[in-house]
């Protein structure tokens, strides 16, 4: 048998050495792609150029395997509302502070991280059409700026996972989105009796009235049913409330009736008088309007 000679020898030895090495790090590759952290993003939920710019707002949550929806529209420089749990007949004014807070943390660039890339995930994230929350924002014309779609909010991370309307990509955010993921009319309507689109009002004794409101109501007293009291007070801008009062249980039912001020824009004075909504009030509150008249 021909032996090989030790240069042949060497060489051989070597290759199988070289080729053993190859193969080992091709098998770790796999692993390194794992370890590699995940991909993130410096951006917003809302492109700032169009802060100024949002006309409207439609928040929607799944309640009861239906759609719970309010929309938020700004109309003369009011933000107004309309929500489904009224199948949208009533209108009401919304707290303007609220939905400015809200685009201010729409605008806010923050770090993202990917998710997925897959359509097939999003059920496990609660992204799917069935189970997700949604914002959208809307131009002055109906176009839309941005329209994302919220999942379940992970516990440990503290992050909440999104989607947009253009892309099946999974991202997380932080949570500050949650506190507007809220579909509750009383969360987004104005808060006062006397509401910001009105003005302010004094009491007799000089004080700024500042009373709030309770939950808002999607029934209305029976046309046969006459109000216990009806309150009218003037605002400092001129336009005036007439708080009809309906006693109901321990609360009481108020349905506020609004009017402009004769030197209003035409606008103004068809929205204002296109309000048309109720809330609940507690007996205490109901005896500080009473003081108002």
């Amino acid at each position: 048998m021909k032996q090989l000679s030790r240069g042949k020898a060497l060489l051989l030895f070597y290759s199988f050495d070289i080729i053993l090495l190859v193969v080992l790090a091709l098998s770790f590759l796999p692993f390194a792609k794992k370890e590699k952290g995940p991909q993130s993003q410096q951006s917003a939920l809302l492109n700032p150029k169009y802060a100024q710019t949002v006309s409207k707002i439609v928040v929607s949550t799944p309640e009861h395997g239906i759609r719970s929806v309010v929309t938020l529209t700004k109309q003369s420089g009011i933000w107004t509302g309309t929500d489904s749990d009224s199948n949208d007949m009533f209108l009401w004014p919304a707290d303007s502070k609220t939905v400015q807070n809200l685009i201010d943390y729409a605008i806010k660039v923050q770090s993202m991280y990917k998710k997925s890339d897959s359509a097939r995930t999003w059920k496990s994230f609660a992204l799917d059409e069935k189970n997700a929350r949604s914002i959208s924002f809307y131009g002055p014309e109906g176009e839309i700026f941005s329209s994302l779609y919220f999942g379940t909010m992970d516990p440990i991370t503290r992050r909440t996972p999104f989607r947009t309307w253009e892309e099946q990509t999974v991202w997380d955010a932080d949570s500050g989105i949650e506190l507007y993921l809220s579909s509750d009319p009383s969360f987004w309507a104005d808060p006062l009796i006397i509401p910001e689109c009105l003005g302010t009002y004094t009491a007799k004794d000089g004080t700024s009235v500042e009373l709030r409101r309770g939950k808002l109501l999607a029934i209305s007293p029976g046309e046969s049913n006459k109000p216990q009291e009806v309150v009218k007070v003037r605002s400092d801008s001129g336009r005036t409330a007439a708080l009809a009062v309906y006693p109901k249980d321990d609360e009481f039912v108020i349905i506020p009736v609004f009017a402009a001020d004769p030197s209003d824009s035409e606008k103004m004075k068809k929205l204002l008088s296109s309000f048309n909504y109720r809330y609940s009030v507690s007996a205490w509150t109901c005896a500080k309007i009473l003081e108002l008249r």
